[in-house]
């Protein structure tokens, strides 16, 4: 089991941020508000076959969970980036489905601590 800390270390994320508490809730907004659509290009491109989309997908989604110190999440995202770069389509779907429930903690997590 994935414990909070393992999903935001937001003394990190903070520290990234310059210590703007303003300027983490905004960024933090704005994944919350593009995460969605951006999840659902890369289920999009599995669902296509197209392995390159996934990984650059997840690549932008790794950078962005990085970013604000997820690290669960990042490791989810690179996970899938790694298994779409082999061209492994059975190891990338399921590291996709590895990765959902840990999005959703990650998410409702963000929400209530932002």
């Amino acid at each position: 089991m994935i414990t909070t800390a393992e999903l935001w270390n937001k003394d990190q994320a903070l520290r990234r941020m310059m210590g703007k508490e303003s300027l983490l809730q905004r960024v933090v907004a704005l994944f919350l508000e593009q995460y969605p659509t951006q999840w659902q290009t890369l289920r999009s491109n599995l669902e296509t076959g197209d392995l390159a989309g996934v990984q650059a997908q997840a690549h932008t989604l790794k950078g962005s969970a990085g970013e604000l110190a997820l690290p669960a999440l990042t490791d989810c995202f690179a996970n899938i980036e790694q298994a779409a770069k082999m061209r492994d389509l059975p190891a990338t779907t399921s590291a996709c489905e590895q990765t959902q429930p840990v999005a959703d903690r990650t998410l409702e997590a963000l929400q209530q601590d932002c």
